[in-house]
C-alpha cells in the first residue's frame, strides 16, 4: 500500500490547487468571453449559446441584485438570505462585513483591488468577501508556500475553516439550481473543486493525481 502524500512532500498538490483556483476565481468574478467559452467547451461544457447571452447570464446571476436570478457570490450578503414564495431574497451589504476577510488579507499583504471583474460595473471593485476574490486569496497563498517548499500556511487554514464552510456548497447548489445549462455548471463546478482542494490540502490529506499534473495547461 503506498502511504499518500501530504503537501509538504512536493510542489505540485500546492501548484495544481492555486491555478485551479484562480481558475475558479476568474469564472465568478469575470464574465466570459469567446476563448473562454471554447476552454469551456473543451472540458466538455457544451454550450449552444453565444457569448454574448452568456455574458447577460453572468450579470444576471452575479453582478446584479435587483436581478430575479442573482444568486448573491458574497458571504456575509449569502448567509443572511431569506427564502419568499418568490425565491430567495438577498439583503444589502453590511458596513463592516467583511472586515475579517480584510484583516486576513493584510497579513498576507493581498491586495482584491489587482483583480479583474465584471465590465458590467466599470471601476466598482467586487466585495473583499466575494467568492472570486477569497479564491484568488486562498490561490496566493498557496503560490506564496510553493514557492518556499512551504507546507500551505496556518492562515490559509484558519481562513478556509471561517470563510469557506458549508456557505459555499449551498451557494453552488443554489446557482446551479436556478438554471443556466453547461455554462453554470462549469462555473459551480470549478468552485466547489477548488474549495475543496484546498481544504484538503490544508488537512494534509491530499494526493496528486492525473488530473493534477493535466492542470498546468489550464489558462
Amino acid at each position: 500500500m503506498v502511504e499518500p502524500r501530504g503537501p509538504t512532500t512536493g510542489h505540485e498538490p500546492l501548484a495544481a490547487s492555486a491555478r485551479r483556483a484562480r481558475r475558479a476565481g476568474r469564472l465568478l468574478l469575470v464574465e466570459p468571453d469567446t476563448a473562454e467559452c471554447a476552454a469551456l467547451g473543451a472540458e466538455g461544457y457544451l454550450e449552444r449559446r453565444e457569448p454574448g447571452a452568456l455574458r447577460i447570464e453572468f450579470a444576471d446571476r452575479l453582478c446584479h441584485p435587483e436581478s430575479a436570478r442573482y444568486v448573491a457570490p458574497c458571504e456575509h450578503v449569502f448567509r443572511r438570505r431569506w427564502q419568499t414564495s418568490g425565491g430567495w431574497r438577498f439583503p444589502a451589504p453590511e458596513p463592516g462585513g467583511t472586515a475579517d476577510v480584510e484583516r486576513c488579507y493584510a497579513r498576507l499583504g493581498f491586495a482584491a483591488t489587482d483583480l479583474a471583474s465584471c465590465a458590467e460595473h466599470p471601476g466598482e471593485r467586487p466585495a473583499a468577501d466575494h467568492l472570486g476574490v477569497m479564491l484568488h486569496f486562498a490561490a496566493a497563498c498557496l503560490e506564496a508556500a510553493d514557492a518556499r517548499n512551504d507546507p500551505p500556511p496556518a492562515l490559509l487554514a484558519e481562513f478556509t475553516q471561517a470563510h469557506l464552510g458549508i456557505w459555499v456548497e449551498e451557494f453552488c447548489l443554489l446557482l446551479i439550481q436556478s438554471g443556466g445549462g453547461e455554462y453554470l455548471r462549469a462555473v459551480t463546478d470549478a468552485a466547489f473543486d477548488a474549495v475543496e482542494r484546498i481544504r484538503r490540502l490544508c488537512t494534509g490529506s491530499i494526493v496528486p493525481t492525473p488530473a493534477d499534473h493535466a492542470c498546468r495547461d489550464l489558462p
